[in-house]
């Protein structure tokens, strides 16, 4: 289980703390784990070992952490647990060089950011 915008705090104008998301975080890993489900860290590379240390994620997911040189922050965390997804949209090069750069998850996807349906105009994925 991944549960998108958790940072919703950096957005917030100061509606919400940090404090609030890790308090709701893990609420939310806890009932995951009562259903037998592991709960993935999804973006949020500045958490650092609290994401998996102190809310309890058990992998990372990271939007584009490839585009924007964030992996290893995920990667020294997590190990090989971390799933990179990129978008065809912004590549900072091609996905044949993503693939083969030592600088990425070793699970890393290309999808169209519309995740459109197999089939569709603009459909992509790939994975290396």
């Amino acid at each position: 289980v991944e549960y998108d915008n958790l940072d919703s705090y950096t957005r917030s104008q100061g509606y919400l703390s940090k404090a609030n998301m890790i308090a709701f975080a893990k609420m939310l890993v806890s009932a995951s784990k009562k259903f037998g489900m592991f709960a993935a860290q999804k973006n949020l590379s500045e958490l650092g070992t609290q994401g998996r240390d102190e809310i309890g994620f058990a992998f990372a997911i990271a939007e584009e952490c490839y585009r924007w040189d964030s992996c290893k922050a995920y990667v020294d965390v997590y190990g090989d647990q971390v799933i990179d997804i990129e978008y065809t949209d912004d590549l900072r090069e091609s996905f044949s060089k993503i693939c083969a750069s030592k600088h990425r998850p070793k699970a890393t996807i290309l999808r169209d950011r519309k995740l459109l349906k197999q089939g569709e105009n603009g459909y992509a994925y790939k994975r290396c």
